[in-house]
């Protein structure tokens, strides 16, 4: 080949790869994934909004909560600040079994109730001292003019365990009249409450139902669950029972109170209860792939009473209200507890 027919070749290739490559297309942009804190934070708002069940309930606007707090997270310095974001997050839900816990084990709530409880501790020590009170800890027992009297201060099944309950009961069951008090019960374990319950039913009871959430969206629920209370052991004690309940009573103790609410001989006296129930899941806070250590709950069933009422936000209200008088108090007198005992010795 001459020189002049291998110049021609080379310039038309040179020709051919400059009009190639003017006509490639540009490269895709890829976007960049966003910094940790606020993948974590999409993570948490995404779990909840499809977890949590009152929602709808509350009316409370869980769009607005991550258009106002995502932009914090990507300025967080700290885990516990990036805790402190979630938190301000879910306030607006007011939950109390939405907590936070800490890698120590502690518990952070994201709501604390306000409402005063009709207990106070100085002047029922005072009371029990009188009534020749059996302590147990956080329950106890006593006799007092052929009344009975039970405390239950949380359904703890590593302090309080059913053969002792069924013991108690075996020494007060020839009382003509039983006070069962759990105005500071804020919850526990609802399997041993319900067992407890179970030794005031002679029959099958229906006293609620529950609906777990099951969807993407907020009004998406599986169908009712109807709550059965059974009787239990070898005898009812169906003689009449004052039932002591207030602001302080919470998640399984609410279970416990609904569930005796139902029974023939229990009167409910006191206050509202605290409105509060949602058999929470528990979920790591990890961000950016590392654990942590902290956790969050997420309540996802609604639990109503016997009649369709909602228990979250509206409580139980008791059958009767009895007052209590802050006068009487600062008198060391317990309004709650001698209304009880007597209603119970007449």
């Amino acid at each position: 080949m001459d020189t002049a027919r291998l110049l021609v070749r080379v310039t038309r290739a040179l020709l051919l790869s400059t009009v190639t490559l003017g006509c490639r297309a540009p490269r895709a942009v890829v976007s960049a994934a966003p910094p940790a804190p606020l993948a974590a934070f999409d993570s948490f708002w995404e779990d909840f909004d499809r977890t949590y069940a009152y929602f709808e309930h509350k009316q409370v606007d869980w769009p607005s909560m991550r258009t106002r707090w995502r932009d914090s997270a990507a300025h967080v310095t700290s885990d516990s600040a990036f805790v402190s974001l979630l938190l301000q997050t879910v306030k607006p839900l007011r939950d109390v079994h939405l907590t936070f816990t800490r890698p120590d084990g502690s518990q952070l709530p994201s709501h604390v109730p306000e409402k005063p409880r009709n207990w106070n501790r100085a002047v029922w020590m005072a009371s029990m001292r009188r009534l020749s009170y059996t302590d147990h800890g956080s329950w106890g027992w006593a006799i007092v003019d052929s009344v009975g009297y039970l405390f239950i201060g949380g359904w703890n099944d590593a302090v309080l365990k059913t053969n002792d309950v069924d013991r108690v009961l075996a020494d007060l069951r020839e009382t003509r009249a039983l006070v069962v008090d759990v105005r500071v019960n804020g919850g526990g374990n609802d399997a041993l409450a319900l067992r407890v319950a179970a030794r005031f039913a002679a029959r099958d009871v229906v006293y609620g139902s529950v609906q777990y959430r099951n969807g993407p969206r907020h009004s998406d629920f599986g169908s009712m669950v109807p709550r059965t209370l059974k009787p239990r052991g070898p005898w009812t004690y169906s003689k009449p029972v004052y039932l002591l309940v207030g602001r302080g009573c919470f998640s399984s103790n609410e279970t416990f109170i609904a569930a005796m609410s139902m029974l023939p001989n229990i009167v409910v006296a006191g206050d509202t209860t605290g409105g509060s129930s949602g058999n929470a899941v528990q979920r790591r806070v990890v961000i950016g792939g590392r654990d942590t250590g902290w956790r969050y709950a997420v309540p996802r069933w609604i639990d109503r009473m016997a009649d369709g009422t909602v228990i979250e936000w509206n409580g139980i209200a008791p059958d009767v209200v009895v007052a209590f008088d802050s006068a009487r108090v600062a008198n060391g007198i317990d309004p709650v507890l001698e209304w009880a005992l007597a209603r119970a010795r007449r």
